[in-house]
């Protein structure tokens, strides 16, 4: 396992459901402080904006810029 720079790429959204857009699984996000958390990344669009937001485990917005993340096997 190795740590994925989001500029590289982010997680891979491809959940659809009660929510807009699609998600990702769950992965271990680092923020720019080195701050980690169990997280889940969505993106899509809305009203013709794109979008692309991080949540932690108990679906809260994670405010600071994630800047790697690393996939969980399963």
């Amino acid at each position: 396992m190795e740590w994925i720079s989001t500029e590289e790429r982010k997680p891979l959204a491809y959940k659809t459901g009660m929510f807009d857009g699609k998600k990702s699984d769950q992965v271990i996000a680092e923020d720019a402080n080195g701050k980690r958390y169990l997280a889940t990344y969505y993106e899509g669009v809305i009203d013709g904006s794109n979008f692309g937001n991080w949540y932690n485990e108990n679906d809260y917005d994670i405010t600071k810029p994630i800047v790697r993340f690393l996939e969980i096997p399963e």
